[in-house]
């Protein structure tokens, strides 16, 4: 039953996973073209559309910072990430994303979200910037040195991910 927002171009890295994984797990892909129609129209066509799941972080956060006024009991889940997430975001989306759980995301192209946390409506951080929370179920993120093993605590590294399900 869930419809799922995608606002980003074609061309994005990211648009892999926002259309093929709604579509697999049967999910129907409701798409808005900014450009073509603006800002102000898209707050009545998340509506309209019935869109449950929202992707993509400036969109979602400045649909919540414009239109302050609007409320989007619908949409369930919020999946932010690309950049640091702040309280105030995270507060920004609860006010108008009443009953979202907002899903602050780490993540890559070529791998996907590799590390997340999931906010409930009405959970208030204590810091100024979201955690980024955990592995994902079935990864691990490490820090590797130069020479391929893992990096001290504090020290610089590459960061590597390593799944049963990544190619070489």
């Amino acid at each position: 039953a869930d419809r799922m927002m995608k606002t980003e171009s074609l061309a994005w890295a990211g648009t892999f996973w926002d259309i093929f994984g709604p579509l697999c797990l049967g999910a129907c892909v409701a798409t808005y073209d900014v450009t073509r129609h603006g800002m102000h129209r898209l707050a009545g066509w998340v509506r309209e559309t019935g869109v449950t799941v929202m992707s993509g972080m400036t969109m979602i956060i400045r649909l919540a910072r414009d239109y302050p006024e609007e409320r989007y009991p619908g949409v369930r889940l919020l999946q932010l990430g690309g950049d640091t997430i702040y309280r105030s975001d995270v507060e920004a989306c609860q006010r108008v994303y009443c009953n979202a759980v907002v899903a602050v995301g780490l993540g890559m192209s070529e791998a996907g979200r590799v590390a997340e946390m999931f906010i409930p409506p009405g959970t208030r951080l204590d810091n100024d910037v979201a955690p980024v929370g955990f592995d994902v179920p079935g990864l691990r993120l490490l820090l590797l040195t130069d020479d391929g093993s893992e990096a001290p605590a504090g020290e610089p590294g590459e960061i590597a991910v390593r799944s049963a399900v990544l190619a070489q």
